[in-house]
Parts: structure tokens; sequence; C-alpha cells
């Protein structure tokens, strides 16, 4: 089963479970069973969605991503090895986060805490990411973002991004 602590201890420990499937995350998934990671567990009874995606021009697709999950696969013309994914991470480590997360790291780490309890982030080794199959990365920066209170008075508030339209090593970004 997955750890969702925003810690080494939890990195590691879900880092042998990948293992066990030889780094291949959806069977992972699909063996831990309900796990929050699985495709349908919000919404188990597609009796009572159905309805709602017979009202939308790409419903049936919805209907897919809920049973199975979304993917983001990288386009079809894009001849993307495993070696250019390799060479893509090896560099995106090297060069790390947007200047925008400079001094900010207390902020980071409050996000990234929120994001793997709420288990919207899977926390594994840094270096064992390149042991996943098919996995990317993506840098992340800080952007500034307003807001109204509950006064109505406009606030500012930082906010996390990813980076996915700065090009790898390869000349290709997540967004392609």
């Amino acid at each position: 089963m997955f750890t969702f602590e925003n810690t080494e201890e939890a990195a590691k420990r879900n880092k042998l479970l990948i293992s066990k499937f030889k780094g291949d995350i959806p069977s992972a998934i699909q063996a831990d069973g309900n796990s929050c990671l699985s495709p349908s567990t919000k919404f188990r009874q597609q009796k009572y969605i159905q309805p709602l995606s017979d009202l939308h021009e790409d419903g049936q697709k919805l209907i897919n991503i809920v049973k199975n999950g979304a993917s983001y696969p990288m386009r079809q013309d894009i001849d993307y090895t495993d070696a250019l994914r390799l060479s893509d991470i090896k560099a995106a480590i090297a060069q790390g986060n947007n200047k925008s997360t400079a001094g900010h790291e207390k902020l980071v780490q409050s996000k990234y805490k929120t994001e793997v309890e709420r288990g919207w982030m899977l926390p594994i080794t840094l270096h064992f990411i390149k042991s996943v199959k098919g996995i990317g990365i993506t840098a992340i920066g800080i952007a500034n973002q307003t807001m109204l209170n509950e006064k109505g008075e406009i606030i500012g508030k930082k906010h996390i991004t990813h980076d996915c339209s700065r090009p790898g090593a390869s000349g290709h970004s997540i967004n392609n």
C-alpha cells in the first residue's frame, strides 16, 4: 500500500513498492486496489455519472477517464525514445526548479505536504525517478496571484506552478 506522507521514509517505502512492479506505477496502483490513486475510487457507481456524461460532447471520453484514469502521452508524431526521456530527466534534475522558487522553500514544502496528504502526489526518492516506467519531470515555479478575502478585499497569494512548456535537453517539453 502506498504511503502518503511527505517524508524520506515514505518515499523509500513507495520506491520499494513500485520496484516490486519493475517501475510500473499503473500496475502497482492496480494491485493496491482501493488506493486514492485508483481510477473510479471517487465515482464507483457509473449509473450515477452516465446521465451527466450524456450531456457533454466528449461524454464518453470523460467516462473513460473516470473508469480507467487519465493519460497524457506524447504526441504520436514525436519520436520520443526512452533514451531522450532519460536524458531530459537527467538535465531537469541538474537544472532544478524555476528561479521563482528561490527563497520560497518553506512554501514549496508546505504545498507539497498538502498535495501528498491529499493523495494528489506520490513521494518517491529522487534517484529512483529514472527507474519509473515512462515518467517525466517538469520544473515548478511560484506565481503571484490575487484573490478576494471574506471581506471582499483583494489580497495576494503565492501558488505553485508547473512549467510544462520548458523544453528538456531533447528540445521537447511535457506539453508536447
